[in-house]
């Protein structure tokens, strides 16, 4: 195989070769979404740049500056270049219109949002009707509990995403799930990703993959898209240094340049910068929005 530094050989955090190498589910391949049922974003969002219609900041990543500074921390954001942005369930104690307000005023889009399980499950419709006054396009949800992470309870999850994806297919936006860690650790034999993305519909449902998250668990990202075409919606961008630590996109060993040249062929639709934990955040914004903005493949 050929190595494409870690984003093709993997890099194993918590998890064995072996471990991975077990069979995944075999799902159908599919010969193209109907594109229709995606979001729009203009064609040129892909090219030999990523350009800006393409990119997006995550809140969390530079949440104790918006602890410090909401407004200005945004307008931070805003004048660096980013004109799209990602929230999580919290509104910051603001309704939808006083956001959409603030963020118009910045020239700022929340392309994305982040919801638990929970509201998944129990408040779903009260979070797209928010989700639309803010112009949301693509709804995530945020994680799997780890009560939850069993064959049976990913089985039932996944009925909650087609179920979640059609009321928001419905709204005209696009549901998913964004990964973490343990949907890539197999549960006897059966990888839970895998499990999701055969148990639920492509016209209700893809990922917003997090590419950290899957070198991480020692994935290749672009063998994964091979093996399932047009189901990666959208990516959480964080870089992996050598150590297996975060870094700012450019500055660890994931080589973005080929994954975002096969992206640009899947129709991969938005970026959304999101370390976890970077030690100085605005730093961290600031470089991973220079070496994307600069990013040539």
């Amino acid at each position: 195989m050929t190595t494409r530094r870690l984003s093709r050989r993997g890099f194993l955090t918590g998890a064995t070769a072996t471990a991975l190498a077990v069979p995944a589910l075999a799902v159908p391949a599919l010969a193209r979404p109907v594109l229709a049922d995606v979001p729009d974003v203009p064609d040129t969002a892909m090219g030999q740049r990523v350009p800006n219609p393409a990119l997006g900041q995550q809140w969390y990543m530079i949440r104790t500056l918006l602890d410090q500074d909401f407004e200005g921390t945004w307008a931070r954001v805003a004048d660096l270049g980013y004109r799209n942005i990602e929230l999580g369930p919290s509104l910051f104690g603001r309704t939808p219109a006083q956001l959409r307000e603030l963020f118009d005023s910045l020239k700022l889009k929340v392309v994305s949002r982040m919801v638990s399980l929970q509201i998944v499950r129990n408040t779903f419709e009260a979070a797209v009707e928010e989700s639309l006054a803010l112009g949301v396009r693509y709804l995530r949800c945020n994680s799997i509990p780890a009560s939850q992470n069993t064959l049976d309870g990913y089985r039932q999850i996944a009925r909650d995403f087609n179920a979640a994806g059609a009321i928001a297919r419905e709204a005209g936006i696009r549901f998913g799930h964004h990964n973490h860690l343990r949907e890539f650790q197999p549960i006897d034999g059966v990888v839970p990703l895998e499990l999701l993305l055969a148990e639920t519909d492509p016209h209700l449902f893809d990922l917003q993959l997090d590419i950290g998250w899957a070198v991480r668990a020692g994935v290749d990202v672009i063998d994964f898209m091979t093996a399932h075409p047009y189901r990666v919606g959208t990516f959480h961008l964080k870089d992996v240094a050598a150590d297996g630590s975060e870094a700012a996109i450019g500055a660890g060993t994931i080589d973005w340049a080929a994954i975002y040249d096969f992206a640009s062929r899947q129709r991969v639709r938005m970026s959304i910068v999101d370390l976890d934990n970077p030690p100085d955040p605005w730093a961290s914004v600031s470089a991973s929005y220079s070496y994307l903005r600069q990013l040539t493949f």
